[in-house]
């Protein structure tokens, strides 16, 4: 009874409707009058294309909605005068729309706009009717020939040419006077953006080659010498006269000039070698090919899978009202028909779709104008096999193709299509946004507006299938892998069943991963919209994509011939690499010496191998046997042999025995395992994110002082601060503008970093901070930013002497005879220091202290230290300095100043100074233990991380240029040897081998100092385990130079109360002047906590003069 109220419900709202006839007034030529025999009667040929749409409309929506299509024929004989006749003649009829005309169709629009009549046609080109101000009614599905002026434009701006010559046929013929409307269109778009024309000319008859005298010849000598790009708009055999011009000239030998060519007609993809000879040739001129090389063209699209259209035209052409004939119908022939044919047919399917929206939306059909509006800004299918927009102003935007030479296999040379220029496309050309399903990533939009062209579609956290599989981390038991395979196989279920037919790509990168572990298929359905996209420039990846796709595919070189069933039965191949990579997890075929080009290789070639090349089955090892019988079906070189995704489901509905059927019940299970290594993963996570920031803060208090990289950290604003007294230092090399004048620039850094190697190394035995190098200047203070009441005198003097003593000792590795003079200037007084700048900030000093001691520094003389009356009398309440007077020295902006050297230092307050410096640095413990091995995991927090300090603040300041990381425990060596656990004599070598070692050998071998300070060391070192020296033999050495070599002519050892442990000296190769010494120590059990080298001789380095520094 429900049933039966539903039908007389929808037959009585039908019956409410009133059923309507909408008549469309056809205008043709189809026929000739008595007295004229030359009337190609376009008709003839088009006229089927009517008939088939109005009988395809009357079958479709507008007959279920009780409405009927029919039409008028009104004959014109290719008359215009006819033709506005029929017009007037058809309004009287009570025409809907009017389908045409043929020829002209100015005036004819006109009449239709008095009339209020939609008027679509399928024949016009003129510009005028763009006008919707006088042709409000006027619509067309033919392109107008302008329009190839915005793919002329696309070109020329694409190679930024926008100085040109424009050349074009000007002819007073009927049938080629358009080329000059077509001209006048291409230069105003040329105005329009910006393109400057150097010269216009034309030429007034058609050209061709055969038999007619060049008129490019004189065009090409009149404009060659102002312009390098051509531009002409003619037909294909009148672009070969002015390439044969030019290559007469030898303009195109160099490359140096181009010719773009602009051709109206259709291009002719069965014949691409017709646009290398003359319309009337029948051989190709070679000696004109290698001109080519600096053409291509811009042509119409050819249409795409045309024969089925041409077959049903010619069909229905033969029925009623026409009955045309077709003369070579006994023998199989069919008339062939033009691309007319298929804008007629598109224009009475465009009107099916004005009349639909219109009874939809109430609009009156008779209005014109209305229709009209429902029309601009849409897409549609078009005939000739691509989507077409209309426009604002109701004209089909054209579709073209560039085209050049190139030689192919089969066809050999010839213009081949490059490119396409296509204009405002829909965002789908399928219905992707009604495409739902629990496994298809939901298309939501896309961009088409260059250069934003994108796809939007659902995000996915996990991201995709590919990304899985390479995460070694992730454990995919059984139970997870029947979960991605159920969804990847439910998702092209759906996919073939639905209106897109098949997927064509699927791989992992394609299959994304939701939050819920729900695999949703990607990257289908946008063929079309992705028809033009640039090729990826990463070769491997491209070759790694084509890995999935099926042999038949790779093979294949006419995908538009392939059907909907062979791209079905591709994606089951696809999908049988995907459940191989699955189950290996070692790419696509496993592990294999062989890259993705020779496999694509072996898969394409069949015939070589003894049976098909597929992944190996042998490196699956705990796969089900019904896995693999279903991978050999599924990857089968027959693609009939191959089964459809409902029987795949089938065959391996085993794999989900043993699981639960509800999903929510498996996720938490697969959760519950993942969570199992979750901390452990956490914790290796956390660890090295902490090693990473105490790399980060290692470098940062490499910049800046602690405190100040603190404050920052924090987000702080770090305020200037002011000292009340400090000591500056500035040196600077005497000559150093000449010698970088007679050197390399990258002899010059190699020198700077070993001399200032050689300084940072000195510098951090003292309470002093570097400020910064610029050159050849260094720049360092002392009381500042940790006070040190008025020991920064002294430091700074101490530290001046011993660069001092270092610099004359000094080899400079390009230029080793010469000698480095320093000149110091060191000044005590108030500054204000803070950080400058918010981009690479730098702790930076303030005050008229740091221009006093820069000159100071300038007015100094080689070698020499001079200081101010301010840091003499530091120095004299400090002791221990000896200063000579300079007397009055007159100073660029600091008037006449009393000015001292600084000569030297009492060796007993020198080395009571020393002890209590170290005595201080000592008092911050390190940990040798941690310093010698990696940071552990956080469930080892016992291991605290060593942390370098600096003298005068809490910022570790190593060498910019050597690693020194131990350099800075250097008067931590007592609490070194107390903090390791095995308390063995041989434990003192030890972490003098493992503190020191890697920095000796690290630095510079032209620095003096380091070898001097490592002397000292292990000279203390001695001295401090005294009690474990057994036998020390001290021989004075002596150095005897012969040939500017060193000879070392007496030895100096060291034998501890080991039998294990000889400190002895030997030459150093790389530094004439000094020795090396070398700890020699039997190899040992190394403990877990402890990393240490296992060399058996250690280099060290040894002064044989045995001087102080």
């Amino acid at each position: 009874m429900y049933l039966f109220l539903m039908v007389i419900h929808v037959l009585l709202i039908n019956k409410g409707v009133d059923a309507e006839t909408f008549t469309l007034g056809y205008i043709t030529g189809s026929k000739r009058r008595d007295n004229d025999l030359e009337y190609q009667r376009p008709g003839l040929r088009i006229s089927g294309a009517l008939t088939l749409a109005v009988e395809e409309v009357n079958a479709g929506e507008l007959n279920r909605r009780g409405h009927k299509l029919d039409f008028f024929v009104a004959e014109t004989y290719g008359n215009e005068e006819m033709s506005i006749l029929m017009t007037a003649d058809l309004w009287k009829k009570n025409v809907s729309a009017y389908i045409g005309p043929q020829e002209t169709c100015i005036h004819e629009a006109k009449m239709a706009a008095a009339f209020n009549i939609l008027m679509i046609s399928y024949f016009c080109t003129h510009n005028e009717t763009s006008n919707k101000k006088e042709f409000p009614t006027f619509a067309r599905t033919r392109p107008p020939d302008s329009q190839i002026a915005k793919s002329v434009v696309s070109v020329l701006m694409a190679f930024n040419w926008t100085k040109v010559t424009f050349l074009y046929m000007n002819s007073t013929m009927f049938e080629f006077n358009k080329m000059s409307t077509v001209a006048t269109t291409i230069l105003m778009s040329f105005e329009a953006a910006g393109i400057a024309v150097n010269y216009c000319l034309s030429w007034n008859e058609p050209y061709h080659v055969t038999h007619m005298k060049n008129p490019f010849h004189e065009l090409v000598r009149q404009t060659y010498r102002g312009t390098r790009i051509y531009l002409i708009l003619g037909h294909y055999y009148e672009h070969i006269g002015l390439l044969m011009a030019l290559d007469k000239m030898n303009l195109l030998e160099k490359g140096e000039y181009f010719v773009v060519g602009i051709d109206i007609e259709f291009y002719d993809e069965k014949h691409p070698n017709k646009y290398l000879k003359g319309l009337l040739q029948k051989n190709m001129d070679f000696s004109i090919i290698r001109a080519y090389r600096s053409y291509f063209s811009i042509v119409a699209s050819a249409p795409i899978n045309y024969m089925n259209f041409t077959r049903l035209v010619n069909k229905y052409r033969q029925k009623p009202p026409f009955n045309f004939t077709n003369p070579s119908a006994n023998v199989g022939g069919i008339v062939q028909i033009v691309p007319e044919t298929a804008y007629l047919y598109d224009a009475v399917h465009l009107y099916e779709r004005s009349l639909l929206r219109a009874l939809k939306n109430n609009i009156n059909p008779w209005n014109g104008k209305e229709m009209l509006s429902t029309l601009r800004g849409i897409h549609y299918q078009s005939a000739m096999g691509y989507m077409v927009y209309m426009d604002e102003n109701g004209d089909a935007e054209g579709n073209y193709t560039l085209i050049a030479l190139d030689n192919r296999p089969v066809k050999g040379y010839g213009l081949y299509p490059i490119g396409y220029f296509i204009g405002k496309e829909q965002g789908t050309n399928l219905p992707m946004r009604d495409i739902r399903h629990d496994n298809l990533n939901s298309f939501i939009g896309a961009c088409i507006e260059p250069p934003n062209i994108c796809v939007i579609v659902e995000y996915c956290a996990r991201g995709s299938l590919k990304d899985i599989l390479e995460n070694e981390d992730l454990h995919l038991d059984n139970m997870v892998i029947s979960s991605l395979v159920g969804d990847i196989i439910r998702g092209m279920i759906y996919l073939h069943e639905s209106v897109i037919k098949y997927h064509g790509s699927l791989s992992p990168s394609n299959c994304l991963v939701d939050s819920r572990w729900v695999v949703k298929l990607t990257d289908f359905g946008l063929n079309e919209f992705k028809r033009n996209e640039e090729c990826d420039s990463n070769v491997i990846k491209t070759l790694h994509g084509l890995l999935y796709k099926a042999p038949e595919l790779l093979r294949c070189t006419s995908p538009w011939e392939l059907n909907v069933r062979d791209l079905q039965r591709g994606d089951v191949y696809s999908f049988a690499i995907v459940l191989y990579e699955l189950q290996g997890r070692h790419g696509p075929f496993g592990i294999t010496d062989l890259s993705a080009d020779k496999i694509l290789k072996r898969i394409e070639n069949p015939y070589y191998e003894v049976s098909p090349f597929r992944p190996p089955l042998d490196q699956l090892d705990n796969t089900f046997d019904f896995i693999r019988k279903c991978l050999l079906e599924c990857w089968s070189e027959n693609p009939e042999l191959r089964p459809d995704f409902k029987m795949i489901r089938y065959k391996l509905r085993p794999l989900r025995n043993g699981m639960k059927a509800n999903i929510f019940d498996n996720m938490m299970a697969m959760m519950e395992k993942y969570a199992n290594n979750l901390e452990a993963l956490v914790d290796e996570r956390t660890d090295q994110l902490t090693k990473e920031k105490k790399k980060t803060d290692a470098l940062l208090y490499e910049i800046l002082p602690r405190y100040v990289a603190e404050q920052l950290k924090m987000g702080h604003k770090v305020e200037a601060e002011s000292f009340d007294c400090v000591t500056i230092y500035f040196s600077d090399i005497v000559g150093f503008t000449s010698m970088s004048a007679e050197s390399t620039p990258l002899e010059i850094v190699d020198f700077l970093n070993d001399l200032y190697t050689c300084f940072d190394s000195t510098i951090e035995n003292y309470d002093v901070y570097k400020v910064e190098t610029i050159g050849d200047a260094y720049m360092v203070v002392s009381g500042l930013p940790i006070r040190n009441d008025i020991q920064h005198a002294s430091e700074i003097a101490s530290m001046s002497l011993c660069l001092l003593n270092a610099i004359k000792q000094f080899t400079i590795r390009h230029r080793p005879f010469d000698k480095l003079q320093l000149r110091i200037g060191i000044h005590s007084g108030p500054v204000c220091a803070g950080v400058v700048g918010l981009k690479m900030p730098r702790y930076c000093l303030f005050g008229d202290t740091v221009n006093t001691a820069s000159r100071m520094e300038s007015t100094g003389l080689p070698l020499k230290i001079q200081c101010s009356c301010e840091t003499k009398q530091l120095l004299d309440q400090l002791g221990g300095f000896n200063l000579i007077e300079r007397g009055v020295i007159s100073m660029k902006g600091k008037g006449d100043r009393l000015t001292y050297w600084l000569i030297g230092e009492d060796p007993l307050l020198c080395s009571k100074r020393s002890k209590e410096r170290a005595s201080k640095q000592s008092g911050k413990k390190i940990n040798v233990a941690n310093a010698l091995v990696p940071r552990s995991s956080l469930k080892n927090k016992s291991l605290v991380r060593t942390t370098f300090t600096r003298c005068s603040s809490d910022s570790p300041k190593r060498l910019r240029f050597t690693s020194s990381d131990q350099l800075n425990q250097k008067d931590s060596r007592v609490s070194q040897s107390e903090s390791i656990a095995d308390n063995s004599k041989t434990k003192i070598s030890c972490v003098l081998q493992s503190s020191r070692m890697e920095n000796w050998q690290s630095s510079s071998n032209s620095c003096p100092c380091v070898k001097k300070l490592y002397d000292q060391e292990t000279q203390e070192l001695i001295n401090e385990s005294s009690s474990t020296i057994k036998n020390v033999s001290l021989l004075r050495a002596r150095l005897i130079h012969n040939n500017n070599s060193l000879i070392c002519s007496e030895a100096k050892s060291f034998r501890f109360n080991s039998p294990d442990i000889l400190l002895t000296c030997k030459s150093v190769p790389n530094s004439p002047k000094y020795s090396k010494g070398y700890l020699s120590i039997q190899k040992r059990v190394v403990k877990s906590y402890e990393k240490i080298n296992e060399r058996d001789v250690t280099p060290l380095i040894y002064d044989p003069g045995g001087s102080e520094i």
